[in-house]
């Protein structure tokens, strides 16, 4: 399997998934139903031995408790980053109050999530049909968002996951980080990303920056 092809099948499966859409069922108003979540996703690539995965290691970035892709799956080769941008009709409605988010961008939040896990699974058969071992670090029992470091939940340092889409995202040349330490993507902030550690060998994106927020 090559770039096109992967890409080309997880596109489409993002496009046409109803989960992608607001349902009946679930819409917080009548006129919600319907609503598209995600536009067409973007993909980088970066090695699974970057060496940027040992900086996030380090104090002061990630830590210790950061898990490397090898570690995730031993035997691999490529982390696989995706940004999904959300929709203008959920942005356009988002800014027209500051102060609450609007009832378009908590379906991008609480179903998006929920497509997301789906995406990765989805992501993660894809390739295991083709031959080559995959897990996405957000599915998997030994994801925590919990500091190993301290159990004082009044403490900032207490929420820090082992696993960082954003830093992945930036391994995979998708962006750089902004001032308030989300990443901005060609199309943006307004999404959400995700990713696969896989044993497929897709060559990684060169990344056109040399800063973390160039």
């Amino acid at each position: 399997m090559n770039k096109a092809d992967f890409e080309k099948i997880l596109s489409e499966y993002i496009e046409n998934s109803e989960d992608n859409f607001v349902q009946g069922k679930s819409a917080l108003r009548p006129d919600l139903a319907g609503l598209r979540i995600f536009d067409e996703p973007l993909f980088g690539y970066a090695s699974a031995k970057d060496a940027f995965f040992d900086e996030v290691k380090k104090t002061g970035v990630i830590g210790a408790h950061f898990i490397a892709p090898p570690e995730w799956l031993p035997g691999a080769k490529t982390v696989i980053s995706l940004f999904l941008p959300i929709t203008e009709q959920v942005r356009a409605a988002n800014r027209e109050n500051r102060s609450w988010p609007a009832d378009e961008w908590l379906h991008a939040r609480i179903e998006g999530q929920a497509f997301q896990n789906k995406i990765c699974r989805f992501a993660e058969e894809l390739l295991k049909k083709e031959g080559f071992p995959a897990l996405a670090p957000m599915t998997d029992p030994r994801f925590s968002a919990k500091s190993p470091l301290t159990d004082d939940r009044t403490e900032q340092n207490f929420y820090t996951s082992n696993w960082s889409e954003r830093h992945a995202a930036y391994a995979a040349s998708l962006g750089t980080f902004s001032l308030s330490k989300g990443l901005i993507s060609r199309k943006g902030v307004a999404g959400r990303y995700l990713s696969i550690i896989t044993a497929a060998c897709f060559e990684p994106d060169k990344r056109p920056f040399s800063g973390i927020d160039d």
